[in-house]
């Protein structure tokens, strides 16, 4: 099981580093740099999913490292 939310977690960066990327050289090349243009890649919901489960497993992860400290 393990595996699996470490899998998720590598494909999370992958996705979220992907559309940030993409939406920035889109941004350079349009030659429209806004901060309007830039906060659009908020609104794509692919991004926001993976930017959550990047979060949690953070969170998780820090959890499980600080039980192991105390242990």
């Amino acid at each position: 099981m393990c595996t699996l939310f470490n899998i998720l977690m590598v494909l999370s960066v992958i996705i979220s580093g992907d559309i940030a990327a993409l939406s920035i050289h889109q941004i350079i090349k349009d030659n429209t740099v806004f901060m309007t243009a830039i906060h659009a890649v908020f609104l794509d919901p692919l991004f926001l999913a993976a930017g959550a489960y990047i979060g949690v497993y953070t969170i998780y992860r820090l959890m499980l490292l600080s039980r192991k400290r105390m242990a």
